[in-house]
This record gives C-alpha cells, sequence and structure tokens, in this order.
C-alpha cells in the first residue's frame, strides 16, 4: 500500500487540480493507496497567487484578511477531518471551488456550515469541535512538518510504500508523471515506481533518510 501525503497551496488551482485527480486514483485503486492532503500557509507562501486568484491588487490590510479567512478555512479542514479522512478532503475540496472557482472572497461561519453539510460532515459535532486546541495543534504541526522537510515548493508529495522497509520518499518536481504512473494497475511498489519513471521519462528519484523515522505521526 502507497500512502501519499500531498503538501498543498490551498490557493493554487494547479494543487486544486492535482488533489481532484488524486481522490479519482485513490476511489480506483482503494486498495492500493492512502491519501492525505496537508494545506500549508504562511503570508510569505500565497502572497504571490494572490492577485492570480482575485484578479484585483491587494492592500496589506486586505492580503492581511485573506490569510486570516485561509486559515481559519483550513483550520475547518482539520476539524472536519476528525470525522474522517475522506470528509476532511471533501470539505477541503469545496472550499477550493467556491474561492478559487468561484472567487468568494470572505469566509463565514454560515459558509462552513455549508462546506460542512456538502461534505457530509454532522453540523453539530463540527461546531462543537471547531474551537478546540487541539485541532490548531494539528494544524501547526503540519505547518512544522514542511519546515523539517525543507521543501522548496508546492506542490509535495511525501510517499510511502508500507510493503517496503525503505524510507519515504520526497517528490517536489515530477508529480503528474508520477501520479500518471501510479494510476497504472502494474505500479504496486517503489520499485517498480522507480523502474517506470526511468524507463518513460527518464527521470531517476533518490530515497531520504530517516523519514519513517521522524514523521511516524503523519497520520495523526
Amino acid at each position: 500500500m502507497f500512502e501519499i501525503n500531498l503538501f498543498i497551496n490551498p490557493l493554487s488551482k494547479f494543487c486544486f487540480e492535482m488533489e481532484k485527480k488524486l481522490m479519482k486514483l485513490a476511489e480506483k485503486r482503494k486498495q492500493i493507496f492512502r491519501i492525505r492532503f496537508i494545506p500549508i500557509i504562511s503570508l510569505k507562501k500565497i502572497e504571490h497567487i494572490i492577485y492570480t486568484c482575485f484578479k484585483y491588487m491587494t492592500s496589506p490590510e486586505e492580503r492581511q484578511r485573506i490569510f486570516k479567512n485561509i486559515y481559519s478555512a483550513i483550520l475547518d479542514v482539520k476539524t472536519a477531518s476528525l470525522q474522517g479522512q475522506k470528509k476532511g478532503q471533501n470539505f477541503l475540496i469545496n472550499f477550493q471551488q467556491k474561492i478559487i472557482q468561484e472567487k468568494q472572497r470572505d469566509y463565514s461561519t454560515n459558509l462552513a456550515k455549508e462546506l460542512a453539510t456538502s461534505s457530509q460532515v454532522d453540523i453539530e459535532m463540527f461546531l462543537e469541535d471547531r474551537q478546540s486546541l487541539s485541532v490548531k495543534n494539528a494544524f501547526y504541526r503540519d505547518q512544522q512538518k514542511v519546515k523539517d522537510l525543507h521543501l522548496k515548493s508546492l506542490p509535495a508529495a511525501l510517499i510511502f510504500d508500507f510493503n517496503s522497509n525503505e524510507d519515504g520518499v520526497i517528490i517536489e518536481n515530477y508529480l503528474p508523471e508520477v501520479l500518471n504512473l501510479l494510476s497504472q494497475k502494474n505500479i504496486a511498489s517503489m520499485e517498480q515506481l522507480f523502474d517506470a519513471l526511468i524507463y518513460k521519462y527518464d527521470i531517476v528519484l533518490e530515497n531520504k533518510p530517516d523519514f519513517k523515522h521522524r514523521f511516524t505521526d503523519l497520520t495523526c
């Protein structure tokens, strides 16, 4: 089984499209894949995409407001995930649909309820959990993982093969090619993935040390 941890910029259309592809892949090959989306936000990482997303110049105050909206939404993604990873993923996708495709500018409790309902999240439990300290702690653990991994760009993936003793592999530059290969039924191990990358794309990836030791809490 593969575990794919996808680190994404929640404002990026490219990340949005990749998430949808991964969800289809996981649905298609349920026994092979476990996926997890990890939205990453920081002023430095999202400022450059705000103008592209909203199509207007923004003041520092407006950028801060957008950042706070995104922060609140990502906390709610974590809250929805308490009821199941798939519900959290659906909440994230539905939120991105609003902000990227429908150009929704404001995030509110009413919108959060709407997204939760469309993601089949229990509203009463959701409203109770979204104020909890555990949700904020889970969010900050995700942000710290990016620092620990020294990721240079988003989206990026940390992939484990649970049928192998090999360490996890970080992929930053070849995600479309990797996802294309993983969608094929003959790819069922990391070794097969490496061989196919070399054969089809002339791409060589290297294992990174100590990931299993350092990231045992990825599924938390």
